[in-house]
């Protein structure tokens, strides 16, 4: 699960980024990096895996603005800076919260919205419940209850399943062009 970072830590990226806090509805801090190119062509919304937070993961959103593209990333709640009890409901309330702070500075047209690992669920929710330019996933499963399944095929793990994720029918009422990546040689989500 995510690492916790003390509220003071301070990011160092070759990049220049702009550190976001937003707070939610139930009080909770969500905090996120905004990575900024010279001249964006548009930006991406990054929802990232479940290991790691900000300090791993800001590094790895370089490439994305070499290729001129702002991006947002958030840690989710309890990785990182970010603060308030996780469920399944308040992750995906958080990732409207992020894109809808995208939406002040750019068009939904400008807007990609990407998902590594377990973000791919949460990816898939926003790109459902708006209208970006595109969707992007990247090692995606299709519920969390056949991940488990097939990670933990002997035990009756779907049973006390605190997040569903289901990907699957999110990506039915997503109306962007989606783009899915996967190696057959996964062995975290096959």
């Amino acid at each position: 699960m995510g690492e916790p970072l003390p509220k003071n830590f301070k990011f160092s990226f070759a990049t220049p980024f702009k550190e976001l806090n937003l707070t939610t509805s139930d009080g909770a801090v969500i905090n996120a990096l905004h990575f900024k190119a010279d001249s964006a062509k548009g930006v991406i919304v990054y929802f990232h895996g479940n290991a790691g937070n900000l300090e791993r993961w800001g590094g790895l959103m370089e490439y994305y603005v070499s290729l001129n593209y702002d991006v947002v990333i958030m840690d989710y709640r309890g990785f990182g800076k970010s603060t308030g009890k996780r469920s399944e409901k308040v992750l995906f309330s958080d990732a409207q919260l992020i894109y809808d702070s995208v939406k002040k500075e750019f068009d939904e047209n400008k807007i990609i919205v990407f998902g590594r690992s377990i973000g791919t669920g949460i990816a898939a929710y926003i790109a459902g419940q708006n209208n970006p330019k595109m969707l992007v996933l990247e090692t995606p499963y299709y519920e969390m209850a056949t991940l488990v399944r097939q990670r933990f095929p002997i035990y009756p793990t779907t049973l006390a399943l605190r997040y569903r994720f289901q990907t699957y029918k999110f990506l039915k009422t997503a109306s962007c062009p989606i783009y899915i990546f996967h190696g057959t040689e996964d062995i975290v989500v096959p």
